[in-house]
């Protein structure tokens, strides 16, 4: 299945227990729902199993049928525009690139 808008309910709450489940070591030494809500965006960093859940999958998959091509044909604009400066600045740059894509009525 490819991309998060054609899952259904049932399959969101079973990948939603997938990695719950897979992270409940982390997620118990946690001394509140504050300290929770802290540790779940920085999942990637300490699950070493993220990029394996169906879920992440499933959004990675939709994110890059939505903006694929959007983003690779800013990633060129961008390399041919600035391809002396480009090294190390990737954080810039995918700042730049997700600000434009945000504001595109594309």
């Amino acid at each position: 299945m490819s991309g998060i808008e054609k899952l259904e309910d049932e399959e969101v709450r079973m990948y939603m227990k997938e990695v719950i489940v897979s992270m409940a070591a982390q997620l118990h030494d946690a001394k509140s729902v504050q300290d929770i809500q802290n540790k779940l965006p920085m999942a990637e960093e300490f699950d070493e199993n993220f990029h394996k859940y169906s879920l992440i999958k499933a959004i990675k998959s939709s994110i890059e049928s939505t903006f694929g091509s959007a983003i690779d044909k800013e990633m060129e604009n961008l390399a041919l525009k600035h391809v002396d400066q480009m090294i190390g600045q990737d954080n810039l740059y995918i700042d730049q690139i997700s600000h434009k894509l945000l504001q595109s009525q594309e």
